[in-house]
């Protein structure tokens, strides 16, 4: 009898009733999921979760919603110590270190301690789009070795776009009107920043925008919604099962831009053939035609496409949030609009009218406020997420094993009175120096990290679009206050309510303002 028949024989009706093999599938499931999910255990580090779940079982349903506290509680109790803690973070544990170990992040290299298979983890990002962000380290290179190095024509590229942009949703307000705070950020960011990525045709189609916007607002959601489960091993094929609809939402806005893509591969090849000129573009496109592929698989439309529809999800998230954040702390603290004004115009005085990265970056003062808006509202309050690809062992000896996952507490950190003058007091120009604040200790730019502010990560891996993303928001919300008066919406003059998921800070969908145009009929970037 052959190995397969016997194995046959044995799960028989007449070898297990019906009933029995019902529990003995039940035991098997109930086993793949206790031995997990190949991540290892820290059972000699504190967990920071609610008392029952903590002493009696693994599994935390309510954990997601309750990260920011447990984060808060751990850093003062163990990181303050000089200890680590534990928390299950995207339904993973996850070892939260002290800050004496973020030079470590300076001194591993990428690959033993990786951020991409962290966040693709986190996020079972291999369910929706495949292996593209973990695969090689092109997509992170995009960033850092073509936009951060052709920054100066890509700001001219945007400074056109939002000039549209604005004009088409805006345009001349000669009485206030109200506006979702949260959509008007979301649209003027999505759509100003897609001119870099894709180029201005793709940018300025509302079909491929809508496209890519529910996918960059839904890919989050897909990747978290059943992270409150204790899946196991078979949480890769779980996930890949209930994210048919997100796959589709990147089908979709992949199928509009796959074949702006071959077009300029075929343009590039019959240019390379003849020996002639090629057209040259300013956009993420022409960079990812320009990389030099690591295998011939990634030579292709299909995958260019997957990864800058990813792009736009990763390039928009948190300037969208920032710009939002600045909108209602300028409301909180309405004394600074007219400094930052001043400094615009100064500004755009100097530099011909224009909105240039040589200006962009001479607005010291708005570069302070939006850094100390990010110390008060850093994306997640957890930051520096990596991954250990094998083990490694950090400067005091301790392991960590292959598969390991950690991260820094981040919002306790930023406002941690121990690194900050009156750390609680939110001061526009903190950063600014001195001559503008008495909490300054002399002027920081926004894109910079250091270990008192880990809004932006840290270490070889801190975020690579931070100085992009820095202009885009200086950008936005510079032309935004220089054209228009922006006002409360409503007598309850307070901060809208931010609520967390996974420790991912979510802005309130339904908080409005209301806006009208300055002097100018329209807003003009030239």
């Amino acid at each position: 009898m052959s190995t397969q028949a016997r194995i046959i024989s044995l799960l028989s009706a007449e070898t297990y009733p019906a009933g029995s093999l019902t529990v003995l599938v039940g035991i098997t499931i109930i086993f793949l999921v206790w031995i997990g999910n190949g991540h290892p255990t820290y059972k000699n580090v504190p967990k920071v979760s609610r008392p029952f779940v903590k002493y009696f079982i693994d599994w935390e349903p309510a954990s997601p919603f309750r990260l920011q506290t447990y984060e808060a509680e751990g850093y003062k109790k163990y990181n303050k110590n000089g200890l680590p803690f534990v928390v299950k973070l995207f339904g993973v544990d996850a070892m939260i270190l002290p800050a004496k170990y973020l030079p470590s992040l300076k001194k591993i290299n990428r690959h033993s301690l990786n951020f991409a298979q962290h966040l693709n983890d986190n996020m079972n990002m291999e369910a929706t789009v495949g292996d593209i962000a973990i695969a090689n380290d092109m997509e992170i290179d995009l960033v850092s070795r073509f936009m951060n190095r052709k920054m100066t024509p890509i700001i001219s590229e945007l400074a056109d776009e939002a000039n549209y942009q604005f004009r088409h949703h805006l345009g001349d307000l000669p009485e206030f009107q109200t506006f979702n705070c949260y959509e008007l950020c979301a649209r003027l960011v999505h759509n100003i920043s897609s001119r870099a990525l894709v180029g201005i045709d793709l940018c300025r189609d509302p079909k491929y925008m809508a496209a890519c916007t529910k996918y960059t607002q839904t890919v989050f959601i897909s990747g978290v919604l059943w992270n409150f489960l204790p899946l196991g091993i078979f949480r890769k094929p779980f996930y890949w099962l209930v994210s048919l609809k997100f796959r589709w939402d990147l089908h979709k806005a992949t199928d509009y831009i796959r074949p702006k893509i071959q077009e300029r591969m075929d343009e590039r090849d019959i240019a390379w053939q003849s020996k002639g000129e090629k057209s040259y573009y300013m956009d993420v496109i022409q960079f990812a035609l320009d990389q030099i592929t690591p295998s011939p698989r990634e030579n292709d439309a299909s995958r260019h496409a997957r990864r800058i529809v990813h792009l736009s999800f990763a390039s928009t998230g948190t300037s969208i949030s920032l710009t939002y954040n600045l909108i209602w702390h300028l409301l909180l603290q309405p004394e600074i609009l007219g400094v930052l004004r001043t400094e615009i115009e100064t500004s755009l005085e100097q530099h011909g009218r224009e909105w240039s990265k040589t200006m962009l970056d001479s607005l010291h003062l708005l570069d302070s406020f939006i850094r100390e808006t990010l110390r008060h509202h850093p994306a997640a309050c957890f930051s520096g997420q990596r991954t250990a690809m094998e083990s490694i062992t950090l400067p005091d000896g301790m392991n960590l094993k292959p598969r390991s996952r950690i991260a820094f507490a981040a919002a306790s950190t930023n406002m941690d009175p121990d690194n900050y003058k009156d750390a609680s007091s939110f001061d526009a120009f903190r950063f600014a120096g001195p001559d503008f604040s008495h909490r300054s200790e002399g002027r920081v730019k926004a894109a910079v990290f250091d270990e008192k502010f880990l809004s932006w990560g840290y270490g070889k891996q801190a975020c690579p679009g931070r100085f992009y993303a820095v202009r885009l928001v200086k950008l936005v919300f510079g032309l935004l206050i220089h054209e228009y008066d922006i006002e409360w919406d409503s007598s309850k003059k307070e901060f809208p309510k931010v609520m967390a998921i996974e420790g991912t800070f979510l802005a309130d969908m339904k908080a409005n303002i209301r806006v009208r145009s300055r002097e100018r009929n329209a807003p003009s970037t030239s």
